[in-house]
């Protein structure tokens, strides 16, 4: 009978020990996201946004620069736009995320240009890797709206979940401290 009852701790003690590495190892679904929010911005606007959204989640800034600056005006930026979009091109980055494994979560702030994502967003998301992770997106625009840059970001195929977009006109997007809290907060992720 002694040996029963030793047996019986012993495999209470290994469950109860497997239970626990089990529980270290997995994620709590309750448990803050780690958050990045990358950003594209030539004019400030967007810019302006990703800082109301770094100030609600506490998640950390990273901007996405192109090594070859746009500019130096309008007209100018535009034309390259174009062109860079009639290409496809990729343009070159000064920098990558250096730590990107440890964001869960990515807000995806950019301009709509001639329609889409800034070619600059598209050589960021296909330096990085996205795999598991949830991406954001968020858009400044003059009058064309979001336009297809959540389908074109969907055609990437970069095995990302994405969540629900906002996106804000140029002249509204000083005034959009409230909206984006009210977004983020329907989300789940306001701080």
């Amino acid at each position: 009978m002694n040996k029963f009852l030793y047996a019986i701790v012993i495999i209470l003690c290994m469950c109860s020990y497997s239970h626990a590495v089990q529980d270290t190892s997995n994620k709590d679904e309750n448990s803050p996201h780690t958050i990045l929010i990358a950003y594209f911005s030539l004019s400030g606007n967007t810019k302006l946004i990703a800082q109301d959204i770094q100030q609600a989640t506490g998640g950390d800034l990273f901007e996405i620069r192109p090594a070859s600056a746009y500019g130096p005006d309008f007209d100018t930026t535009l034309e390259r736009a174009r062109e860079e979009l009639r290409t496809r091109a990729r343009p070159e980055l000064k920098e990558r995320v250096p730590d990107m494994e440890k964001y869960d979560v990515v807000f995806l702030g950019f301009p709509n240009w001639v329609g889409t994502m800034p070619m600059a967003v598209f050589s960021f998301l296909e330096q990085h890797d996205f795999r598991g992770k949830t991406i954001v997106p968020f858009c400044t625009h003059g009058t064309s709206g979001i336009s297809r840059t959540i389908e074109d970001l969907k055609a990437l195929g970069l095995q990302a979940r994405i969540r629900e977009h906002i996106d804000f006109y140029r002249n509204d997007v000083k005034g959009a401290t409230e909206p984006v809290r009210n977004w983020l907060r329907k989300l789940g992720y306001l701080n």
